[in-house]
């Protein structure tokens, strides 16, 4: 039996169990929220089911599914619009393009990759194996760390997501882009020596048989414009079909705190300048949103600063609970630890530099947000 099925199925591994993990937390929280209201006043289902099935009066349920529904609707068109965008660019762009155009020029193309990764769109929850191929075809590691930082962020379709979803203000988007540069450069320059025996594969190696979000190395592409639009929308369908457990979990838990979580508290945590940003950043960690659709998460929380709406924005993409599984699938676990204490280090000094900006300057920029 041939060895490079068994090795695709240890790499696809990581993510079956995220995904089982994730559904297994989504179901601890819907039972957390819902399983008490079984247990008032009676000690059967049916006088509960009674109630359910009848006009309910005004309380958290409606609230609750107020904000579910409208977040969803905000978010999800703009996750198959990204899925579409990453699948069309697949298909026309040369895979080699990115390498060749930037080994010769050594460790400063590693500011190039940044500054071309819009060409390149792709969500976070598949851009392991993205990064895998680029590896292969010669891609180096550092500039590949670039690449795996600030591609999900300043993918066109996720800035206008941002835009849209904080009131079509520019500055959210502005200061999200901004922070995506500068923290891969930064992450990137600081890894500028490390060497490929950090990764858990050698380079060399064939590609194993594994697909999963648009990113498998195709060498025939479909000879026909049928067969490349079915290429396109299959693969949209399962970017969207990944993502989307991970969006309707955050949608979830932020639609918890909106309905439970004392408004003024949340208002409160948000006006501190460390435990503001520190609080989004716990948030963006927890929640393990896709980017096309994390904004509209992050612009429910509407008492935080700018600077802590930009921590949720930048560290989201860039390190979450899946893309830590992703990772896995890459590099060491030393290396793990190391890439992921730089990626916090790098946004925290970003949004310190924001929070010494002159008081108000951010929100004189733009549109006054919500109001």
């Amino acid at each position: 039996m041939s060895q490079h099925p068994v090795k695709g199925q240890a790499a696809a591994s990581p993510v079956a169990t995220e995904k089982w993990i994730g559904a297994l937390i989504l179901l601890v929280f819907v039972l957390v929220a819902f399983l008490p209201l079984v247990g008032q006043n009676t000690n059967s289902l049916i006088p509960f089911l009674d109630r359910v099935n009848t006009t309910p009066g005004t309380g958290w349920r409606e609230n609750f599914a107020t904000y579910f529904v409208a977040i969803v609707l905000e978010g999800a068109p703009y996750m198959i619009l990204s899925a579409c965008a990453g699948a069309i660019i697949e298909l026309l762009v040369p895979p080699h393009w990115l390498p060749r155009a930037v080994r010769r020029l050594g460790v400063w193309g590693i500011p190039m990759v940044v500054a071309i990764s819009p060409l390149f769109p792709i969500c976070e929850c598949g851009i392991g194996f993205v990064a895998r191929r680029l590896l292969r075809m010669g891609l180096p590691l550092p500039h590949t760390l670039a690449y795996l930082l600030a591609a999900p962020i300043l993918n066109p379709l996720v800035l206008a997501g941002t835009w849209m979803a904080y009131g079509q203000n520019w500055v959210y988007p502005a200061v999200r882009g901004l922070g995506a540069v500068v923290v891969s450069l930064v992450v990137a320059f600081g890894f500028s020596r490390v060497s490929s025996s950090v990764l858990t594969f050698r380079p060399e190696e064939p590609a194993p048989s594994v697909c999963s979000h648009g990113a498998c190395d195709h060498r025939h592409d479909p000879p026909t414009l049928g067969a490349r639009i079915h290429h396109v929308l299959t693969h949209t369908r399962e970017d969207f079909l990944e993502t989307g457990l991970y969006f309707l979990f955050g949608v979830f838990v932020a639609s918890l705190l909106k309905t439970f979580v004392d408004p003024a508290w949340i208002e409160g945590l948000g006006q501190g300048s460390l435990l503001g940003p520190g609080v989004m950043m716990a948030l963006a960690f927890t929640l393990s949103l896709c980017a096309g659709a994390d904004a509209f998460v992050s612009a429910s929380f509407t008492g935080f600063s700018i600077p802590a709406h930009a921590a949720f924005l930048v560290l989201g993409p860039m390190l979450d609970i899946k893309l830590l599984f992703m990772y896995r699938t890459l590099f060491a676990t030393g290396f793990i630890v190391r890439f992921a204490l730089a990626i916090l280090l790098a946004v925290c000094g970003y949004v310190v530099a924001l929070q010494q900006l002159p008081d108000g300057w951010l929100e004189t920029l733009g549109l006054p947000f919500l109001g």
